[in-house]
């Protein structure tokens, strides 16, 4: 979600150092070469564009002058796109370096090369880097009144985007609200710069459960961009996938499918499928499939996505590893852990080459290993696994944030399975304290670890506590979950159970006369 920005092009008249006045034919013969990089950049033609770049930083002299920091900063946007985020980002500290000897403190070009040195390091995982880059990007611009340059607009939609991930949410939406604010008394309604902002704040609002504050964003700068620019266009297919993710962090993947869907065909038939956009938005459709439970289909749009970013990105590209992560997941919750284990070790593989292992997404790629062998009762093996992935993220992230609660949720639902109950019960209490504290009590992201919390107090044989915890999870998951859906069964046996434990006989009937519904209604439907 993050958006470099390629600074305005240079009036050179205006830093003029002696040494590059001389060279007048020089500097005609790098621009020239700038051009031609810039026109195959700009054709998606990404390998000529980095010969071309290359050339033209050394027609910018042996010297460092504002030139050569014009090429740095061009060759670090063609780094980020071929994903050599660490060639990106020397690039754009090179280029600050010289700037901050040759242009004035305030120079909004300069603020533009640390904007892009964020994006850089946001894509190899050091947020704490990305933090500090965006924020002096933020300070430059403000030092002179910016108010209406969509660079700064965008540098603080980028620097929400990070808040965002790293689960601050508040910042986040401060960041994006100020971007809004900016953007809608500077830029045409339509403009990308302000409906990116727009769609940020959505997203934050959805992550802090303010659903139709959320929905109610994005479908205002739905109407604007169909108004200005019709139905069927790009920007329109953008926004939908926007949505589509809102009502994924609401588990409403029903209501997630049709929307993405139409995403997805507007944007193939405006950008074509290979298009970043459409990848992105068939990724989230198979995830929405994913989690609907319609797991072969899922598969298929995996598969389909796999195949148009190899086309344009090659098969070592982090996006490539991040789509075998999510095939993977298809086969965990189909229990075909021979097939999910190659794909994920793959995906290892590719994200430790190309961004390094302390990396929020490598994160992730580890606690789906450690889950199939977790499965595979490889129960050191899958404790080591979850404990790296734990250390990532809280470098990454601090200790409060999802991920971590998912580390700690995984742990504890590991415990359990091996029998390890208070173990267990001291990392699923420490998962929901995180969820809790980042989204107060009641909140759907913590119904698994509530109801895992249950299934330990019944092996415990402490009753009551379970089922108080067992009512909440179900409570929690009849606002999001079909009621038909399979994942019902396990939780609403271990709460029959915990009845009949309790001789609360009618009740314990009822979950179990559910669960009898459930299977007889997908073996009927042959689920």
């Amino acid at each position: 979600m993050w958006r470099t920005v390629t600074p305005a092009v240079f009036v050179f008249a205006a830093f003029m150092q002696p040494g590059i006045a001389a060279a007048q034919f020089s500097l005609q013969a790098w621009a020239a070469k700038r051009a031609e990089a810039t026109a195959a950049f700009r054709a998606a033609r990404f390998r000529d564009a980095e010969a071309l770049g290359r050339e033209a930083l050394a027609l910018a002299g042996p010297n460092p002058n504002e030139a050569v920091a014009t090429s740095a900063n061009d060759l670090g946007l063609i780094f980020n796109e071929e994903a050599k985020y660490a060639d990106a980002a020397t690039q754009f500290e090179y280029a600050i370096a010289i700037e901050s000897k040759y242009f004035p403190a305030d120079s909004p070009a300069t603020a533009a090369v640390y904007n892009n040195l964020g994006g850089a390091d946001y894509r190899l995982g050091k947020f704490a880097d990305a933090d500090r880059a965006y924020r002096r990007a933020v300070e430059i611009f403000d030092l002179t009144d910016n108010s209406a340059n969509p660079q700064f607009i965008a540098a603080l939609s980028n620097y929400g985007t990070l808040c965002y991930q790293m689960g601050r949410y508040q910042d986040a939406d401060l960041l994006y609200t100020r971007a809004m604010r900016l953007g809608e008394k500077a830029l045409p309604e339509y403009d990308p710069v302000l409906i990116r902002s727009v769609n940020g704040l959505a997203l934050v609002r959805g992550a802090l459960g303010q659903y139709s504050e959320s929905e109610a964003l994005i479908r205002k700068a739905l109407e604007t961009q169909t108004a200005h620019l019709g139905p069927q266009s790009a920007a329109v297919a953008n926004s939908l996938g926007f949505l589509g993710h809102v009502y994924e962090l609401q588990s409403r993947y029903a209501d997630a499918e049709p929307v993405l869907r139409r995403g997805f065909d507007i944007c193939a038939s405006t950008l074509g499928k290979s298009h970043p956009q459409c990848v992105e938005t068939l990724n989230a459709l198979a995830t929405a499939l994913r989690h609907a439970g319609s797991l072969s289909e899922a598969e298929a749009s995996y598969s389909e996505a796999l195949a148009e970013t190899e086309k344009t990105l090659g098969r070592d590209h982090p996006s490539i590893a991040s789509l075998l992560n999510n095939m993977a997941e298809v086969y965990i919750a189909q229990e075909n852990y021979k097939d999910a284990l190659p794909l994920l070790l793959r995906a290892r593989s590719i994200m430790e080459r190309t961004v390094g292992p302390e990396h929020a997404d490598v994160a992730s790629i580890l606690a789906n290993i450690a889950t199939v062998y977790a499965a595979k009762h490889k129960f050191k093996e899958a404790e080591d696994l979850y404990r790296q992935a734990l250390a990532v993220d809280v470098k990454i992230f601090g200790e409060r944030s999802a991920a971590v609660a998912r580390d700690f949720h995984n742990l504890g639902s590991m415990y359990s399975a091996m029998g390890r109950q208070n173990e267990a019960e001291v990392h699923l209490a420490r998962a929901l304290t995180i969820y809790e504290q980042m989204f107060g009590p009641g909140h759907i992201s913590a119904a698994l670890t509530i109801g895992n919390l249950a299934e330990v107090y019944r092996h415990e044989k402490r009753y009551e506590e379970s089922a108080t915890a067992y009512r909440n999870a179900i409570a929690l998951r009849e606002k999001t979950m079909p009621p038909d859906d399979t994942r019902w069964i396990g939780l609403l046996q271990g709460y029959a159970s915990v009845c009949r434990a309790l001789e609360q006989y009618a009740e314990a009937e009822k979950a179990e006369v559910r669960v009898t519904r459930i299977r007889v209604k997908n073996a009927l439907h042959g689920e």
